[in-house]
């Protein structure tokens, strides 16, 4: 990730490689205008527990903020949190 030029190629690289690593969820992400729209949708798998408790994916969510802030070395607001 340190390789990219641009934060859209690091969200780029970092929805491939979930989505590659993990099969309870699927990241998501899209731009509009300025904003970034990053969205975590689980799996319609039995005994997924991402589908009865949504802390997991606050939690990876946040982490994902989180170590963007760190790369960039900016604020970031976060806009909006919907389910």
């Amino acid at each position: 990730m340190f390789s990219c030029e641009t934060l859209g190629t690091v969200l780029d690289r970092a929805t491939g490689y979930w989505n590659l690593l993990s099969d309870a969820s699927q990241l998501r992400q899209r731009r509009k205008g300025k904003h970034a729209i990053i969205e975590l949708a689980p799996a319609d798998l039995p005994h997924n527990f991402l589908l009865r408790s949504r802390h997991s994916a606050e939690s990876s969510l946040a982490a994902i903020l989180s170590i963007t802030r760190h790369l960039t070395g900016r604020a970031l607001p976060l806009l909006e949190v919907g389910r």
